[in-house]
């Protein structure tokens, strides 16, 4: 993978990592799924793609919450504090939906992340949630890799893990990597809101790959195939040996426009834009951001998330 991925962000992002599997919806050659895609790179480094098949949903995990008070939700007045390894505040809902409150999360290095704050302490799952692909809680599809402070998909099933929250505009940044591949490329959910379906019935994005994938509707397609979908991958193709490396990702969502965009690259240099969406039937309410564990075997993990809700720069900042 090219390119740089943090300027406007000063700190390389440190925190809990996650492990997945999956074959099915990647541009691999491993079949270990229903449904085969095809990835051919263009001359810019772009991605096409060609879906044969469906996408068979295998069960999934479920991550406990711990003592997490999700009570105050979108829009409410109250507040939720969990703390972080330090003890620092990670997440006020005082502000709600309508406010971009909160406090700026510092990187390892004491870097500001923009407005966002962490949303994994780096210690437990607390604040997610794990569902199989019945939407059966799966407390144990999903740990925590403490020496790299990361969440791990270890449950050796497919899964999704699931912030517990739901919200109509933000911005995620997180970091990442692939630790076993099984054919599969790691994968985040948008637009989620059914947690008793297989990957939420999300919008899926193989980040910090060039590709997507559509389960709205109880569907399993290609997003390219969707007649009211306008999406593009400008960015580059990445290799499987290139997801062994820390990336950070960033994920820009808003329901009221239907859009979703999102960057990558290597820790410490200024990233891409990889994904660009946008879909007019996209209803404008308040959704989940999750991670998918394609399929069991497969070790992806994630660290460093942070969240800012109503961000005041509706753009990539990772990209400047």
């Amino acid at each position: 993978m090219r390119a740089n991925c943090a300027t406007l962000l000063s700190a390389v992002i440190l925190g809990a990592s996650f492990s997945c599997s999956g074959n099915s919806e990647t541009g691999s050659s491993d079949a270990s799924s229903a449904g085969d895609v095809s990835t051919s790179g263009t001359a810019d480094g772009s991605s096409t793609m060609k879906a044969d098949g469906g996408d068979a949903a295998g069960p999934m995990h479920d991550a406990s919450t711990g003592e997490y008070d999700a009570s105050a939700g979108e829009g409410s007045s109250g507040r939720e504090d969990a703390a972080v390894g330090d003890g620092a505040l990670i997440y006020d809902a005082n502000a709600g939906e309508g406010s971009s409150g909160g406090q700026d999360a510092a990187g390892a290095d004491g870097g500001l992340r923009g407005a966002g704050v962490s949303i994994f302490n780096g210690k437990n799952l607390d604040g997610w949630l794990s569902i199989d692909g019945s939407g059966r809680p799966a407390p144990s599809a999903f740990s925590v890799n403490v020496a790299d402070n990361a969440i791990a998909s270890t449950g050796g099933i497919r899964a999704s893990l699931y912030y517990q929250t739901k919200y109509s505009f933000y911005r995620i940044i997180y970091t990442m990597r692939q630790v076993i591949r099984v054919g599969h490329d790691p994968g985040v959910l948008v637009f989620g809101t059914d947690v008793t379906a297989d990957a939420l019935e999300a919008v899926m994005f193989a980040l910090p790959d060039n590709w997507g994938w559509d389960y709205r509707g109880g569907g399993s397609k290609n997003l390219m195939t969707g007649n009211s979908t306008v999406v593009t991958f400008p960015g580059p193709q990445v290799s499987p040996s290139e997801l062994t490396e820390w990336a950070t990702c960033e994920v820009l969502v808003n329901s009221a426009t239907g859009t979703a965009k999102a960057a990558c690259g290597p820790v410490g240099t200024k990233a891409v834009e990889v994904v660009s969406f946008q879909d007019p039937t996209i209803p404008n309410v308040p959704s989940y951001f999750a991670i998918l564990c394609h399929t069991g075997g497969e070790d992806d993990e994630y660290k460093d998330i942070t969240l800012e809700v109503n961000p005041a720069v509706d753009a990539l900042i990772t990209t400047q």
